[in-house]
């Protein structure tokens, strides 16, 4: 008969360590406490803060103005830029001007 009670004390108290570590797990894992002047203040998670963001998002595309559509049967030559073609630019002076300034970079140094 003792051995039953036993028994029953072993599984009850694993029972309420098994809640009490995974009520602790839930809150520190979820949120965050930061304390500011006489009490903590929750932070969302992350998760939370993620999935409010994309809300956000959605409802400003939702609500954005919308625009004309493009008409694809027009040839799409009036959407090319043109581009002239430039000079290549010359980098030896600077490429000189930049060896003279480590130069006298290194030679302050020592």
């Amino acid at each position: 008969m003792g051995f039953f009670i036993v028994i029953k004390i072993a599984i009850v108290s694993l029972l309420v360590i098994y809640a009490v570590h995974t009520i602790w797990n839930y809150y520190t894992t979820n949120t965050k406490t930061k304390p500011t002047g006489t009490g903590g203040e929750r932070i969302n998670s992350a998760l939370r803060d993620s999935k409010k963001m994309y809300e956000d998002m959605a409802r400003t595309i939702q609500y954005r103005p919308q625009h004309a559509e493009i008409n694809t049967e027009q040839s799409t030559d009036q959407y090319i830029m043109t581009t002239s073609e430039e000079e290549p630019v010359n980098i030896e002076p600077i490429k000189k001007n930049m060896e003279e300034e480590l130069t006298s970079f290194m030679e302050n140094i020592t």
